[in-house]
């Protein structure tokens, strides 16, 4: 049963994620780095939504930052079962720059962030957005695991 998955799988599937949005990332010229729980409790999540959710919400951190950007994933524990799954943007130093396709864009981003909503709603979950006064966001999934 994909719900008796332990946390190493759990840990797995992000890397996984992370991975299939690898050629995505570069292409953007964003890095993207892993940070683990260091209290290696278990988890247990529903395997497919997980997934999806990762590779959205991954998707949506990579659309919303700059070539030269560099993603914070983490992953963190917390009491009663609640395992939140967060992106950060660090921003570096940019010249100001339009995009070309920008209607475009804020469409499909919209789009990206509305799937990941829903993904997480499906398994109980919410999700919360924030953007700092430099322009710099932050994305956090919190699921009961």
């Amino acid at each position: 049963m994909a719900r008796d998955r332990p946390e190493k799988d759990f840990l797995h599937m992000i890397e996984r994620c992370i991975a299939s949005v690898h050629d995505q990332a570069e292409a953007a010229g964003v890095v993207v780095d892993l940070i683990l729980p260091v209290d290696g409790a278990l988890l247990r999540a529903d395997r497919t939504r997980i997934d999806e959710l990762g590779r959205a919400l991954l998707q949506w951190a990579i659309g919303e930052a700059r070539s030269g950007d560099r993603l914070v994933v983490r992953l963190e524990v917390k009491a009663g079962g609640l395992l939140t799954l967060e992106i950060a943007e660090e921003k570096m130093q940019h010249e100001a720059a339009a995009s070309e396709n920008g209607v475009r864009q804020k469409s499909e981003q919209a789009a990206r962030l509305e799937n990941a909503q829903t993904i997480a709603a499906a398994v109980g979950g919410r999700l919360s957005v924030s953007r700092g006064s430099g322009g710099g966001f932050g994305v956090c999934a919190t699921l009961r695991v």
